[in-house]
């Protein structure tokens, strides 16, 4: 009888101590979880403003273009 009782308290140990194994390796999961997502979002709003970039870059580059071709014309 106290073999038994000795052994179910072993058991029950043993069993909180994976569950609390079990909850920290699931807040480890949301913490990465969460730091992916913040890199994605960066990472979206920079490929953004480097399209924005390029698009302002191409627009001056036309412009100067334009600017050129018009003093050639004028000579």
């Amino acid at each position: 009888e106290e073999r038994l009782k000795a052994f179910e308290e072993r058991v029950q140990k043993d069993l909180l101590q994976k569950k609390q194994e079990l909850l920290e390796r699931e807040r480890e999961l949301r913490e990465i979880e969460e730091r992916l997502e913040r890199e994605a979002a960066l990472k979206e709003k920079l490929s953004k403003q480097d399209a924005t970039a390029t698009d302002t870059d191409t627009a001056v580059i036309k412009q100067e273009e334009e600017e050129e071709e018009e003093e050639e014309e004028e000579d």
